[in-house]
C-alpha cells in the first residue's frame, strides 16, 4: 500500500504499522502466513487479548508468520477502492489473498458485516463455495463461532473452542494438505474437519424445522463423515501457554492501552444472562507466577505504566488479594499502576482498593446487574444491597470521584418496580458518597438490554420489545433527572434487537447479512452508523420474520446451533432456567460453599467441598482444589518461583520456592452477611483482607514501600528527529512513544504528584500530523546525574529507527523552559511525488516550481500582502490572519526546496500547508513538509546547547 493514501484519512496512525515488538519474518518458500484478522477498528482489535496470544503463540514457531489486518474505517475504505489498492497486512504490506489462512477473530454479531468488507476488498470471493485451493483458507473463532449458521457462507472453518491447540494444527495441516497437493479445496476441508474443535459448515445438511421456523443442521451430506455435533477445543493447562509479555506497543491510543494479563479462563458464578460463563467453562487459572512474569517482564518490553489483571471474573481468582498486593509491593516504587477488569461487587475488598489506588486510581466500576434483590436472584447474581453499598464506600474512602454501575434491563420477569430500582441504586450510592464528604462525587448508571445469547441459561427467553425498552429507559431517566451528578446511560435498543436476530440466527440469515452489507452496512456496532431500517428490510427481502428470532423459544425445540457442543448439557441449562423462575440462588461450582446466613462458619479450604451442578463437565474437583491450595500457598511464602518471576524469568530447577508448613488459620465465620471470594473466605480470611496462613518472616519486610521522599530534580534536554512513516504520528501519540521508550530504556523520570502521576516530561510546540521533524526538542527531569551519551544510546536502542535522539544535554538551573525560549519555526517543503501519483490532478498549479524566477515573484507577491486570511474548520469554524505569523520565504534551487520561517506565539500560528496553499493556489497535500529547527528570533539555529544560554 502507499503510505501516502494515509495522508487522505482520518486517522492515519491505524495503518502505518511498525510498532515496538511486531514481528516480521523475511519471506521464504516454507514459511507459512497467516493473517489474524479484527473486523473492527485498529484500536479495538489491538486491545483484544485473543490477538495477542495467538500472534505471539504463532510467531514463535519457526514455520509460521502471524501478521495482523483490521477493519479499515469507512474513509479508509473508500481510499482503496478508489486507488484499487488491496487490503494487506500491517507487518508486510502483504495483500490478504496472498497469504496461506486469514483467521478472523468474532467477539460481536454487529461486526459480520465487516468482515466482508475486509474479504472484498482483498479480493477474496465472499462464499466459501466459490473460493479454489489457490484462496487461502478463512476461518473464523471466538465466542460468536459457538452460533456460527449465520456466517456459515462466508468462512471455510470454525474453530469452536480454545485455539492454543487447535488453531495452530488447522494451519499447518492446510499448508500440508496445499503443498501435496492433487485434492480439491472440499476434499481439503474433509481432511480438516477430521480435527476436533474444527467444524466446516459446507460438509452439513441443513433442514427447515417446521414448529419453530428455525433452518436446523441435521448431520453430514451424503457420503462424508465429519464429526456431528462439533464439540468445542479446551486448553487444560493454561501454564502450557504463557501468557506473551513481549506485546505489540500501538503508536496510537487504543481502548485497553496497558500490559493485560489474562489471570484465569472461564467463570463459574452461573449469571444466567452469560453466554462467557457456559462456553469457557471450566475455570483454569494461571500460576501466580505464570501472571506475575508475565506482566513483569511485559512491562520491561512495552514501557507500558499501567498493568492490567483480567478475567471473566477476577474478583474469584482464588489469591487475588495476595497477589494483586504482592505485585503492587514491587511495581508501586516504578509507578506502575494496577487496574483489575470485571470485578465484582463482593469482589472490591478494602485491601484491593488499597492496594489499586498505591499509584493511581484507574477506574471503578462495578456491575450489580439489577436493582433489587428479586431479579439477582433470578439473575444469579450473588449480590446483595449491603455488598453494593460495601463496594461503593470503599470506593469513596479510598478517593475515586466517579463511579460507574451497569445494569441490564429487559430481563424476565421484570417489572417497573425493579426498573426503577436501578435508578433508586445509583441514587443511593451517591448519596453515601455526599455523606462522606465527597462533594463532587459522580455515578454514572448504564442500563444495556438483555440479549437472550445461544448456550446461556437464557437462551429461550425473548428479546423485549424496542418499544418497552424505550419505556424503562424512560423510567430510570425520570428518576435520575433531579440528582444531576447522577448520570444515566443506555444504549440503541434497536441494535439490541438485531443482534439478537443475527446471534440467535440460522444459515439464512447469512443471505441478510450480505445484503445490509451490499447496502451500506459498515461498523453497526457504533451507533452513528447503525440503521435499523436497512435490517429490517433486508430480512423482509429475504422473506424471513424477524419475529422467529426474537421470540420466545420452545424448551424442547431444535435449535440452529444444537450442533455447537459447549460440553455443557442443554439439561443442565433447562434446570438452572427453572431454578432461575423459581428465583432461587445458586452458589457457585468448582469452590467452596459459602452459606449465605452469616452465622454459619466457613470450612476451611482443605476439609471443604467444592460445589458440583453436573453440568456435563467432567471435572476433577480434587484436584482443582489442590492446585488452588499451592496456588495461595505460593504467594503466602514467595519462593525462588516469585522471585524469579519478578525479573521475568522463571525458577530453575535447583529449587521449586516451597517453605516449611506452619500452622494454618481456621476458616472464619461470616459476621457481614456480604459475598466473597470463596477460595479465599475458606482460606481464613473475610473479603480476603488476610491470608491462609500466618505472613511469614520473609514477606513481613514485604510491606508497602514507604513512599520516596522528593528528591533532587535534575533536568535535561533532548534533541530528535522523527521521520518516515512516523510523520503520521500526532503530537500525543509521539509523546506517548518517547515516555515508554525512556520506560524500555530504563532512564528514570521524575513524577508529578497527586491522584494522577504523570512523567515530568515538557515538549517543544507540537508538529501536525504528517509533518516531519529533522531537530526537535524536549525537556524531562530526572532525580538521577545521567551520562548523555550512554543514555542517549540506551533510548534509541527503545526506539523505531524513524524516532532518532541527536543530543542529550544536561540543563543549568537557570535556563529556561522551551515554551520561553522557542517563538520561532523554521520548514522546508518540495512537491510530493508519490502524491502525484495517486492524484496527479491536484498538481496543475505547481508546474513552475523548478522555475526560480516564478517562485521569487510567488513569493514576492505573498509577503506584500498586508493580510492574509484563512478558515479553520473543526467543531466550530474560525477565521484567522496568518500574515503576521509569516517571517519570511526563500526558494533553494540548488535543493527544488521552499524555506518558510514562521512566528510561533500564544496568539496563534500559520500552518505551513496554508502558506503553501496561498502561495500555490493547490492542496497543501501536495507537498512534503519537514520542520529543520525550532529557534528564537533572535538566533539563527538552535540546539540543545544555545537554547540553554
Amino acid at each position: 500500500m502507499c503510505t501516502e493514501v494515509l495522508g487522505m484519512v482520518e486517522k492515519p496512525v491505524r495503518y502505518i504499522g511498525g510498532e515496538w515488538n511486531q514481528v516480521v519474518k523475511p519471506a521464504r518458500d516454507d514459511l507459512v502466513r497467516v493473517g489474524l484478522a479484527f473486523p473492527d477498528t485498529y484500536e479495538i482489535g489491538m486491545s483484544h487479548l485473543g490477538i495477542r496470544i495467538l500472534y505471539d503463540l504463532l510467531n514463535r514457531q519457526d514455520d509460521l508468520a502471524a501478521e495482523r489486518v483490521f477493519c479499515p474505517w469507512v474513509d479508509m475504505e473508500e481510499v482503496l477502492r478508489r486507488y484499487e489498492l488491496p487490503l494487506a497486512t500491517l507487518e508486510s504490506r502483504i495483500p490478504l489473498r496472498q497469504l496461506d489462512v486469514v483467521g478472523f477473530s468474532l467477539q460481536f454479531e454487529m461486526e459480520y458485516t465487516n468482515v466482508l468488507t475486509m474479504l472484498d476488498l482483498s479480493g477474496i470471493p465472499l462464499h466459501s463455495r466459490e473460493r479454489g485451493v489457490e484462496v487461502p483458507l478463512i476461518v473464523a473463532g471466538g465466542p460468536c463461532v459457538f452460533s456460527p449458521e449465520p456466517m456459515a457462507d462466508f468462512i471455510d472453518a470454525f474453530v469452536i473452542g480454545d485455539g492454543e491447540e487447535a488453531f495452530p494444527q488447522l494451519v499447518r495441516r492446510w499448508a500440508e494438505l496445499r503443498r501435496e497437493g492433487g485434492r480439491t479445496r472440499e476434499q481439503m476441508l474433509v481432511e480438516l474437519s477430521r480435527q476436533s474443535g474444527i467444524y466446516v459448515p459446507s460438509l452439513y445438511r441443513t433442514e427447515l424445522d417446521p414448529e419453530t421456523g428455525f433452518e436446523i443442521v441435521t448431520g453430514a451430506r451424503p457420503g462424508l463423515d465429519p464429526p456431528f455435533p462439533v464439540q468445542r477445543a479446551v486448553v487444560e493447562d493454561l501454564d502450557r501457554y504463557p501468557f506473551p509479555s513481549e506485546t505489540i506497543v500501538p503508536y496510537g491510543e487504543i481502548v485497553h492501552d496497558r500490559v493485560s494479563v489474562e489471570i484465569a479462563r472461564g467463570c463459574t458464578e452461573g449469571c444466567r444472562f452469560c453466554q462467557a460463563g457456559i462456553i469457557y467453562r471450566p475455570v483454569r487459572e494461571r500460576s501466580p507466577a505464570e501472571i506475575i512474569r508475565s506482566v513483569s517482564k511485559g512491562l520491561m518490553q512495552t514501557g507500558y505504566d499501567e498493568a492490567s489483571l483480567t478475567s471473566l471474573s477476577t474478583a474469584d481468582y482464588s489469591c487475588v488479594t495476595a497477589l494483586v498486593k504482592t505485585m503492587m509491593n514491587r511495581f508501586e516504587q516504578d509507578r506502575t499502576a494496577m487496574a483489575v477488569s470485571s470485578m465484582r461487587v463482593y469482589g472490591l475488598t478494602k485491601s484491593i482498593a488499597e492496594q489499586l489506588a498505591r499509584v493511581r486510581r484507574t477506574g471503578f466500576t462495578i456491575a450489580p446487574e439489577a436493582g433489587t434483590q428479586r431479579m439477582r436472584d433470578l439473575i444469579n447474581k450473588g449480590v446483595t444491597d449491603a455488598d453494593v453499598e460495601m463496594a461503593a464506600r470503599i470506593a469513596w474512602e479510598q478517593g475515586w470521584g466517579q463511579l460507574k454501575m451497569y445494569f441490564m434491563i429487559g430481563l424476565p420477569t421484570e417489572t417497573d418496580t425493579d426498573v426503577r430500582a436501578i435508578a433508586e441504586t445509583g441514587i443511593r450510592v451517591w448519596r453515601l458518597a455526599r455523606e462522606m464528604g465527597h462533594r463532587r462525587a459522580q455515578v454514572t448508571v448504564s442500563a444495556s438490554a438483555l440479549v437472550p445469547k445461544p448456550h446461556s441459561t437464557f437462551q429461550w427467553e425473548p428479546m423485549e420489545r424496542p418499544d418497552e425498552l424505550r419505556r424503562k429507559q424512560r423510567l430510570i431517566l425520570d428518576a435520575v433527572r433531579p440528582y444531576r451528578p447522577v448520570r444515566f446511560k443506555y444504549d440503541d435498543v434497536e441494535e439490541g434487537a438485531v443482534e439478537c436476530i443475527l446471534s440467535r440466527g440460522d444459515r439464512r440469515i447469512g443471505r441478510v447479512i450480505e445484503a445490509a452489507w451490499r447496502r451500506g452496512a459498515r461498523f453497526d456496532s457504533w451507533s452513528d452508523h447503525f440503521d435499523y431500517a436497512r435490517w429490517i428490510s433486508c430480512l423482509e427481502e429475504a422473506g424471513l420474520d424477524p419475529e422467529v428470532f426474537l421470540r420466545r423459544i420452545p424448551l424442547h425445540a431444535k435449535l440452529p446451533w444444537d450442533h455447537i457442543d459447549s460440553r455443557v448439557q442443554k439439561e443442565f441449562l433447562i434446570r438452572d432456567l427453572h431454578a432461575g423462575m423459581q428465583g432461587r440462588f445458586l452458589p457457585a461450582c468448582e469452590k467452596p460453599f459459602i452459606p449465605r446466613d452469616p452465622n454459619k462458619a466457613v470450612k476451611p479450604l482443605e476439609h471443604a467441598n467444592l460445589v458440583c451442578y453436573d453440568c456435563g463437565l467432567d471435572c476433577d474437583l480434587e484436584a482443582i482444589k489442590q492446585e488452588r491450595i499451592e496456588e495461595r500457598d505460593s504467594l503466602t511464602h514467595a519462593g525462588e518461583a516469585i522471585e524469579a518471576a519478578f525479573r521475568g524469568e522463571r525458577a530453575g530447577s535447583s529449587g521449586d520456592g516451597a517453605s516449611a508448613p506452619v500452622p494454618r488459620r481456621q476458616a472464619a465465620a461470616r459476621s457481614d452477611g456480604l459475598a466473597s471470594n470463596a477460595f479465599e473466605a475458606a482460606s481464613g480470611s473475610l473479603h480476603g483482607e488476610a491470608g491462609g496462613r500466618e505472613p511469614s518472616p520473609v514477606r513481613q519486610t514485604a510491606d508497602a514501600p514507604a513512599r520516596p521522599q522528593p528528591q533532587l530534580r535534575l533536568r535535561y534536554r533532548v534533541l530528535f528527529a522523527k521521520r518516515g512513516d512516523l510523520r503520521w504520528l500526532s503530537h500525543l501519540d509521539l509523546m506517548r512513544t518517547l515516555q515508554r521508550a525512556f520506560k524500555r530504556a530504563n532512564v528514570p523520570v521524575s513524577y508529578s504528584q497527586g491522584y494522577h502521576p504523570q512523567p515530568l516530561m515538557a515538549f517543544g510546540p507540537a508538529l501536525a500530523v504528517g509533518i516531519e521533524g529533522a531537530r526537535e526538542l524536549f525537556d524531562f527531569e530526572s532525580s538521577r546525574a545521567l551520562d548523555p551519551e550512554s543514555t542517549r544510546a540506551r533510548l534509541n536502542a527503545s526506539l523505531p529507527a524513524s524516532v532518532r535522539i541527536l543530543q542529550l544535554e544536561r540543563l543549568s538551573a537557570r535556563s529556561a523552559t522551551l515554551s520561553k525560549c522557542i517563538d520561532l519555526a523554521e520548514y522546508s517543503a518540495w512537491p510530493n511525488e508519490e502524491r502525484r501519483k495517486l492524484t496527479p490532478e491536484l498538481f496543475d498549479g505547481l508546474d513552475d516550481f523548478g522555475d526560480p524566477a516564478a517562485q521569487r515573484r510567488r513569493i514576492s507577491a505573498l509577503m506584500e500582502r498586508q493580510t492574509l486570511v484563512v478558515t479553520r474548520t473543526g467543531k466550530k469554524a474560525r477565521t484567522l490572519d496568518i500574515r503576521p505569523f509569516i517571517r519570511g520565504l526563500e526558494y533553494r534551487p540548488e535543493r527544488r526546496q521552499l524555506r518558510l520561517w514562521l512566528r510561533l506565539g500564544d496568539h496563534g500560528q500559520a500552518r505551513p500547508r496554508e502558506v503553501l496553499e496561498a502561495l500555490y493556489g493547490v492542496s497543501g497535500a501536495c507537498f512534503r513538509v519537514r520542520r529543520e529547527s525550532l529557534l528564537s528570533e533572535q538566533d539563527t539555529g538552535v540546539s540543545p546547547e544555545t537554547v540553554i544560554a
